[in-house]
C-alpha cells in the first residue's frame, strides 16, 4: 500500500524503557518479582495525533524456569537504531494502514515490534474515531458487548496466607466472585490450605480456579487434583498444570481427571497452540500476550475451532478490547498491578466485569509526568524519555 496524497503520515517517534514497580510482589511456584520493564513507543502523525504502544518484560526477580516474557531489554539506542533500520522504511510509506495487512517487518527485539504494532493499532482506531473493541468487532464480525466477565487473579504464591486472604477480600468488595489461586508447591497441603483460606475469605460464595504454572507432571497432577476433590475443593478449572511441551501428559491427565483444563500461558506461536488443540480437548484456550496481533490471531483461531478463550494479563488490561469484541472470550484476567497510575483513561472494574473507556483507540494514552518519573534502566540514560526524531518528507 503506497503513499497517498493527503494521507496523515507518521512523522516522528519516541521510545521509553522504564522500570515499573508493581503494587505487590507477585509470582508462582517458579518465580517471584515485584517490577516489570516497560517498553513504550509513541508514533506521531503530521496532524499531531499520537499512537501509543506498550510491551512488558520480566527482567528482575527470582526465576527457575524460562519463558518468552522473561529477559533483558536492549539499550535504548539499539532500540532506536532498530526502529530506523527495520521499521521506518515501511511506516513512511504505509503509516497506520499497514495494520490491516501485516508485513514481514521485524527487528531483533520482539518486544519493540510488539510496542510498535500496538501503537499502529491505536492510531488506526483513532483514525476511525472508534475504541479498539468497536473497530475489531467491525473488522471481524464480532458481537460487541459493553462489559467483559473477569476473574480476580491473586498471583499470590509469594504472599503469606493472611495477606492472600486480605487481597481476596479486597477483590470481593470490587464485585469479583471468581478468583484464581496459584498452586504447585512441593507440599500439596500448602496448596490445600491456601485454597481453603481463599474460599472462606468472604461471606459470599466464590468460584475458585487454580494455576499450577507447569509445576506438575501427569502423575503429580492427577494425584493432587484428586487430593483437592477428596478434601472438598471443587475447582472450576486447572490452568497450565503441565509443561508446555508435554502433550502426551496432557492426554493422560485429561483421561484420568474430570477437572477442566485451561492452557497455555507459555505459548507464543499459533503452531504451538494448534499442536495442543489437535491433541487435547481444552475447556478454554489460554491467551496471554501484550501483542494485540498475537492475541487477535489466537482469538480468531479459537473461534474457528469452536473454543472459548481465557484472556490473560496484558499491559493496561488492553486485551479487554478483544473480550468486548468477541463473546467467545469467556473470561479476562484482572490482577490490579497498578497500570491506572500511568494512564489517562484506564480500564475500569464494574461488578466483577471490565469496562473499556469510551475513547478512540486503545485508551492507553499515558500521563506523561507519571511515565517520565519512572526510573529507566542503566542503559537508557543516553536517550532522554521525551526525545523524538522527526523524519523529513519523502
Amino acid at each position: 500500500m503506497g503513499h497517498q496524497a493527503g494521507q496523515d503520515r507518521i512523522t516522528s517517534f519516541a521510545i521509553w524503557s522504564r522500570r515499573f514497580p508493581l503494587r505487590r510482589p507477585i509470582g508462582d511456584n517458579s518465580c517471584t518479582y515485584d517490577r516489570l520493564t516497560l517498553i513504550v513507543v509513541r508514533l506521531s502523525t503530521h496532524s499531531r495525533q499520537d499512537g501509543w504502544g506498550y510491551a512488558t518484560l520480566t527482567t528482575e526477580g527470582h526465576f527457575e524456569r524460562d519463558a518468552w516474557f522473561i529477559g533483558q531489554v536492549a539499550p535504548i539506542e539499539q532500540l532506536r537504531q532498530a526502529f530506523e533500520d527495520r521499521w521506518w522504511r515501511s511506516l513512511r510509506i504505509d503509516g497506520p494502514e499497514s495494520i490491516t495487512s501485516p508485513s514481514d517487518v521485524a527487528s531483533d527485539y520482539f518486544y519493540l515490534d510488539t510496542a510498535i504494532r500496538n501503537a499502529l493499532w491505536d492510531l488506526w482506531a483513532k483514525r476511525h474515531k472508534l475504541p479498539l473493541s468497536n473497530l475489531l468487532s467491525q473488522m471481524h464480525q464480532g458481537d460487541l458487548r459493553p462489559a467483559a466477565p473477569a476473574y480476580a487473579s491473586l498471583l499470590d504464591f509469594p504472599l503469606e496466607g493472611s495477606a492472600a486472604v486480605t487481597l481476596a477480600r479486597q477483590y470481593a468488595k470490587a464485585g469479583f466472585s471468581r478468583m484464581k489461586v496459584k498452586v504447585g508447591a512441593p507440599d500439596r497441603e500448602r496448596d490445600l490450605a491456601r485454597l481453603r483460606a481463599i474460599g472462606a475469605a468472604t461471606s459470599q460464595p466464590l468460584t475458585l480456579s487454580a494455576d499450577a504454572n507447569e509445576g506438575w507432571d501427569a502423575s503429580t497432577a492427577i494425584e493432587t487434583l484428586d487430593f483437592f476433590q477428596r478434601n472438598d475443593i471443587r475447582l472450576a478449572y486447572i490452568e497450565d498444570p503441565l509443561p508446555r511441551d508435554a502433550i502426551d501428559d496432557f492426554k493422560i491427565l485429561q483421561r484420568a481427571c474430570s477437572v477442566p483444563i485451561v492452557a497455555h500461558d507459555y505459548y507464543d506461536s499459533l503452531s504451538q497452540i494448534d499442536a495442543l488443540c489437535r491433541n487435547v480437548k481444552l475447556h478454554q484456550l489460554r491467551v496471554s500476550s501484550d501483542s494485540i496481533d498475537f492475541a487477535l490471531a489466537c482469538v480468531l483461531y479459537a473461534r474457528e475451532q469452536g473454543l472459548q478463550v481465557s484472556m490473560g494479563n496484558s499491559f493496561g488490561e488492553a486485551n479487554t478490547h478483544l473480550a468486548l469484541a468477541f463473546p467467545h472470550v469467556a473470561i479476562v484476567e484482572y490482577s490490579d498491578l497498578g497500570w491506572h497510575r500511568l494512564l489517562q483513561h484506564p480500564i475500569t472494574v464494574r461488578d466483577g466485569h471490565l469496562v473499556a473507556p469510551n475513547v478512540p483507540g486503545t485508551g492507553l494514552d499515558p500521563l506523561l509526568p507519571a511515565l517520565e518519573q519512572l526510573p529507566g534502566n542503566e542503559t537508557a540514560s543516553s536517550l532522554s524519555a521525551d526525545r523524538s526524531t522527526p523524519f523529513p518528507e519523502q
